[in-house]
C-alpha cells in the first residue's frame, strides 16, 4: 500500500485495472513505447522540430524568493547515460521550497545557482543510452 492505494492498481485512460505488479510494469512499458512513437510519428508529419531551450526557476544565493527568484532561458539538457529526461507539466509551490530559498531547509544545500521545487508531474520526452522501455 502506498498512501491508501493498493500497489497493483493501475490506473489507465478511462479504467481502472488490476494487474500482478509484473503485468503492470508490461503494461506500463507497451503504453509508454506506444505513447513515445505516436509523438515522434506526430512531430515528424507535422514538421515540428524538437525545442532546444527551456525555462528554469532559478536562484543565486539565498534570500526573500520574491527578490531572488529568476525565469531564465536555458539550453534544453540531453539525457546521460541511464538517464531520462522529464518534461514537467506541474509543480507546486510547497513551504518547502520556500524555506530552501531562504536557506531554512536542513539537509539539502544547493549548488548555486540553484533550481527550485522538490516536486513535480511530468512525462519522459527523451531517453538516455541503455535506457529501456
Amino acid at each position: 500500500m502506498w498512501a491508501g492505494v493498493p500497489t497493483e492498481l493501475h490506473v489507465y485512460p478511462g479504467a481502472f485495472h488490476m494487474f500482478s505488479l509484473a503485468e503492470n510494469a508490461r503494461v506500463v512499458q507497451a503504453f509508454t513505447r506506444d505513447y513515445l512513437n505516436a509523438l515522434t510519428r506526430a512531430f515528424q508529419r507535422n514538421g515540428v522540430k524538437e525545442k532546444k531551450k527551456m525555462k528554469a526557476v532559478r536562484f543565486a544565493h539565498y534570500g526573500e524568493p520574491a527578490k531572488v527568484l529568476t525565469v531564465q532561458d536555458l539550453p534544453l539538457p540531453e539525457p546521460g547515460e541511464g538517464e531520462v529526461r522529464v518534461r514537467i507539466l506541474a509543480s507546486p509551490v510547497n513551504p518547502s521550497d520556500l524555506l530552501f530559498v531562504r536557506g531554512h531547509y536542513a539537509g539539502v544545500q544547493p549548488h548555486f545557482p540553484s533550481r527550485v521545487g522538490f516536486e513535480g508531474v511530468g512525462i519522459v520526452d527523451a531517453l538516455g543510452p541503455n535506457v529501456g522501455i
